[in-house]
C-alpha cells in the first residue's frame, strides 16, 4: 500500500524549492501565488540572486517589486538586451527600456545586502544559449545612466562587472559623464571587478598632477581586477592606428597600484589587450591576444601572448581556435567567445542567467559553455573542419605557433607561424603565406614567379 504523506516537511520542501530556483525562475515565481508558505520560501531565492533584461521582467519589476524584499538581494544583473531576440526592430521597445533602466537608480540603493552587481551586454543568454544575439540585436544605454547606476551602488556592494563594450555609439547624451572617474571613486571598496569598456583611460586608476606625476589609488580590499583594453571591439585589423596605446597607460597605472604598500599581495590582476594580424596580405601572422598578469613589483609583470586563428565552422560560418598556455586549445564559434577564454574567464554565468566573480561559483550550478568546445573534443566531432595551422604542423612534424610569455608588457608584437627548414610559403593574393609547401612540391597553381610574391623560407 502506498504511504499517503498528509503534509510535505518544511526541509524537504525548502530543498525543493531551491532545487527549482537553480534551474528555472519561473518555477520559482509561479510558487509564490500557492500559499503563504510556498511564498515565504519562494521569495528569498526569488530576490537572492536578481537577473533582469531589458523587456518585459525590466517593466514588471519596476512596476511590482517587493520593496521589502529588495534586503533579501546579493547579486543583481542586468543584460542590456530584450527578453526575445525578435525585439530587435522594434525601435518603441528600445525607447521604453531607456525610460525604465534609469528608473533602476531608485530601487538599487533598497538592496541594503548587495554584494554583486553585473551590467553587461552578452550575446548568449539563458532563454535562448545556443543562438548568439547581434551586436544591432544588444542595447547601449547613455553613459550619464551607467553613472546614475554605478552611483547607487550601496556600500555593501563589494564585485562589480561592467561589460558594456563600446559606449561610443550610444544614444546621444545630453550630459556626457567621464565613467572613469566613478569608477574610481569606486574600486577602493571592491573585492573583484571586471571592466570592459571603450573608451576607458587611466582615471579609472589615479590622477595627474600639474606636474604630470600620477599619484594611483589604493585599493587594500582587492582580489581580482580584471581590464579588457580593445580598442574598437569589432577588432579590425586595419582600423587601429594606435592599437595599444591604451593598454600602455593602464598597466602602467595598475603596476603603480600593485606597489602601494596596501596593496594585497594575492590579488589576480589582469588587462586583455590585442595586436593585428597579417590581415589578408599574410596570414603567418596571427591576431594575438595579449593578458598582462600585474605583479606585486615590476620585475614579477608578465604578458601571455594566445594566437587566434579560423576554420571552417558549421552552417557554412566561420569559428576561431585560440592557442593556449600548457598546450590546451579551444575552438568557438562566435568570436566574441573569444575574450572570455583569452581573458581567463573571470567572471561566470550560473544557470540562473546571474553573472558572478568566479571564485563565488564554486558549488554552484554553471551555465554550459555553448559554443566552446575545447579542440580534442572538435577535432573528434568534426575531424575535417581543422584550421590550416593543423595541417600544416602535420605536414612540418612538429608545432609551429605556440602560446608565449613574455617579460614585462612593453613587447605587443603579433605572434607569427614559423617557416621550418625545408619548407617555403607562396605569398600573392590568394595563397598569402598561409599554406605550408615542402621546398620539393610544385606551388599553388595561381602563384607567379614572376610577381613580387614569392617563397618564404
Amino acid at each position: 500500500m502506498a504511504v499517503k504523506i498528509s503534509a510535505l516537511p518544511t526541509e524537504v520542501f525548502d530543498k525543493v524549492i531551491n532545487y527549482a530556483g537553480n534551474d528555472s525562475r519561473d518555477a520559482v515565481i509561479s510558487s509564490l501565488l500557492v500559499n503563504q508558505l510556498w511564498r515565504d520560501t519562494s521569495l528569498p531565492i526569488l530576490y537572492r540572486d536578481l537577473v533582469l533584461s531589458c523587456g518585459q521582467s525590466l517593466d514588471r519589476f519596476i512596476a511590482c517589486h517587493d520593496q521589502q524584499a529588495l534586503t533579501l538581494t546579493q547579486s543583481f544583473t542586468l543584460y542590456l538586451n530584450h527578453d526575445d531576440q525578435s525585439d530587435r526592430l522594434d525601435k518603441a521597445k528600445w525607447d521604453k527600456a531607456e525610460l525604465l533602466i534609469p528608473q533602476l537608480a531608485n530601487v538599487i540603493p533598497s538592496m541594503a545586502n548587495l554584494k554583486s552587481f553585473s551590467l553587461i551586454r552578452h550575446h548568449r543568454t539563458m532563454r535562448n544559449p545556443l543562438k548568439p544575439w547581434s551586436e544591432a540585436q544588444l542595447y547601449k544605454t547613455t553613459r550619464s545612466t551607467i553613472s546614475s547606476l554605478l552611483k547607487s551602488l550601496p556600500e555593501s556592494c563589494i564585485s562589480l562587472e561592467l561589460a558594456v563594450g563600446d559606449i561610443n555609439g550610444s544614444n546621444p547624451d545630453p550630459n556626457p559623464t567621464h565613467l572613469c572617474e566613478d569608477l574610481r571613486r569606486l574600486l577602493p571598496r571592491l573585492q573583484h571587478v571586471h571592466i570592459n569598456l571603450d573608451p576607458v583611460c587611466d582615471a579609472m586608476l589615479g590622477t595627474w598632477d600639474k606636474d604630470k606625476v600620477f599619484h594611483p589609488i589604493s585599493l587594500p580590499h582587492l582580489r581580482s581586477l580584471h581590464l579588457v583594453c580593445i580598442e574598437n571591439n569589432e577588432w579590425a585589423d586595419l582600423h587601429q592606428s594606435r592599437p595599444l596605446s591604451t593598454w600602455h597607460s593602464l598597466v602602467h597605472g595598475l603596476q603603480q597600484v600593485a606597489t602601494l604598500p596596501e596593496a594585497p599581495s594575492p590579488a589576480k590582476i589582469t588587462v586583455l589587450g590585442v595586436s593585428p594580424s597579417g590581415g589578408e596580405s599574410d596570414k603567418s601572422i596571427y591576431r594575438t591576444f595579449l593578458r598582462c598578469n600585474v605583479g606585486k613589483q615590476a620585475r614579477d609583470t608578465k604578458t601571455w601572448a594566445f594566437p587566434v586563428t579560423w576554420l571552417a565552422g558549421l552552417n557554412h560560418t566561420p569559428a576561431h581556435y585560440i592557442r593556449m598556455r600548457n598546450g590546451e586549445a579551444f575552438v568557438v564559434l562566435d568570436k566574441r567567445d573569444y575574450i572570455s577564454i583569452a581573458g581567463g574567464r573571470p567572471w561566470k554565468t550560473l544557470t540562473t542567467g546571474a553573472r558572478l566573480p568566479t571564485a563565488w561559483t564554486c558549488g554552484k550550478a554553471l551555465m554550459p559553455d555553448h559554443g566552446i568546445f575545447e579542440y580534442a573534443e572538435w577535432s573528434k566531432t568534426y575531424p575535417k573542419k581543422q584550421p590550416m595551422l593543423i595541417r600544416n604542423e602535420r605536414l612540418a612534424g612538429q608545432c609551429l605557433i605556440s602560446a608565449e610569455e613574455r617579460e614585462g608588457y612593453q613587447n605587443t608584437a603579433s605572434l607569427v607561424e614559423q617557416t621550418p627548414e625545408g619548407f617555403v610559403r607562396y605569398g600573392g593574393p590568394v595563397s598569402r603565406n598561409w599554406q605550408l609547401y615542402g621546398e620539393d612540391e610544385e606551388g599553388p597553381e595561381d602563384w607567379n614567379p614572376d610577381a613580387p610574391n614569392g617563397p618564404v623560407g
